[in-house]
């Protein structure tokens, strides 16, 4: 994206003593000044949890925070949904969730 710049890297090597239950996490700045934050458990439900990708932040960032300009025709979050419910109902289904 020419008008964005995104990284990765380990929150503790860019905030001293950030949490791991605040990952992951975007910070939005604008000219030198955060303006904005998605950070933690918002931020892995509105990516689509666990196995959220690069298609399901770049959907978000899109379609849902106006960040970026590209276009899809679904939401990639749709499969995450079905897929997680298969894993819930045979985890279920093999007693795994049993105590």
């Amino acid at each position: 994206m020419p008008t964005r710049k995104f990284m990765q890297a380990k929150a503790t090597n860019i905030v001293e003593n950030y949490r791991n239950e605040d990952t992951p996490a975007l910070l939005f700045y604008k000219d030198g000044q955060m303006t904005n934050q998605i950070a933690g458990q918002k931020a892995r439900d509105i990516f689509g949890g666990v196995r959220m990708n690069i298609h399901t932040v770049t959907y978000v960032l899109s379609k849902e925070l106006g960040f970026l300009d590209v276009a899809f025709e679904d939401d990639p979050r749709d499969s995450l949904k079905t897929f997680n419910a298969y894993i819930h109902h045979k985890k279920k289904f093999l007693g795994a969730d049993e105590d």
